[in-house]
């Protein structure tokens, strides 16, 4: 049974400015650790779309449960890639228990993503 859907659209000119403005600081508040390390095996020129990406999926996810960040924060959620290449979204343990708590156990989470000149996640929970 579906139990919560998300979306998020990320206009990448506009991801592009909040990066150079903020810099390292702003990146370091939004992207996990896992994240920041990861963004160095992508072309220069794809990092942007990478970042927008995955602050849309953070987005997404936080609609998703129907929270907004506040109980979970940025750094709660990352995506990460299985060897196939699908996006999947890691949780922290603090999101993990907001989430036992509210749906009894851990939902099922779907992620799809995309970019062109635009950044679009799009999150499903599912609980059996």
């Amino acid at each position: 049974m579906i139990i919560g859907v998300g979306i998020d659209i990320v206009k990448l000119s506009h991801f592009r400015q909040k990066i150079n403005k903020g810099g390292v600081a702003f990146v370091k508040k939004v992207f996990s650790c896992k994240e920041q390390e990861l963004v160095l095996r992508i072309a220069k020129t794809r990092r942007v779309n990478y970042y927008a990406k995955r602050y849309a999926a953070k987005e997404a996810f936080v609609k998703a449960i129907g929270t907004g960040f506040g109980p979970i924060g940025l750094q709660d959620v990352w995506v990460e890639n299985l060897a196939s290449g699908q996006p999947v979204i890691m949780l922290s343990e603090t999101a993990r228990k907001y989430l036992k708590k509210k749906y009894k156990s851990l939902p099922n989470i779907h992620l799809s993503l995309s970019d062109d000149e635009d950044a679009v996640a799009i999150v499903v929970l599912e609980q059996n």
